[in-house]
């Protein structure tokens, strides 16, 4: 299960990366240790990758090549569209204008984590 805690304003941070691959937990905060709301979410284990993935490289632009290399369960560019996709559906609030799972056109994917 990976938890991730906002700290605000669309700040996000990984905090632990359990073994029940299988959901994902967001956890929204306001300050550290004020809790707002939950959600858990149905994942994949090779979303579960490709968005781990994402997450530790928060606030760089990966390139597709960078992405492909790293995640062997994504074999091609569209699949990786595709995967991006769902993953969008699942964890923003409006999938056609992510705050998170940010494209940068002709290069690649950027998970914002509102740090900055």
């Amino acid at each position: 299960m990976l938890v991730l805690i906002g700290l605000g304003e669309g700040r996000w941070r990984q905090a632990t990366a359990a073994a029940g691959v299988g959901a994902t937990t967001m956890l929204p905060m306001s300050s550290v240790g004020e809790r707002c709301q939950a959600a858990v979410i149905p994942i994949d284990p090779y979303e579960f990758e490709l968005l781990a993935y994402l997450v530790r490289h928060a606030n760089r632009v990966l390139t597709y090549r960078t992405i492909l290399m790293a995640n062997p369960a994504v074999h091609t560019t569209s699949h990786l569209w595709e995967r991006i996709g769902r993953l969008r559906r699942k964890i923003e609030v409006d999938p056609f204008r992510p705050r998170y799972l940010v494209s940068e056109p002709w290069v690649g994917y950027r998970f914002v984590d509102g740090a900055w």
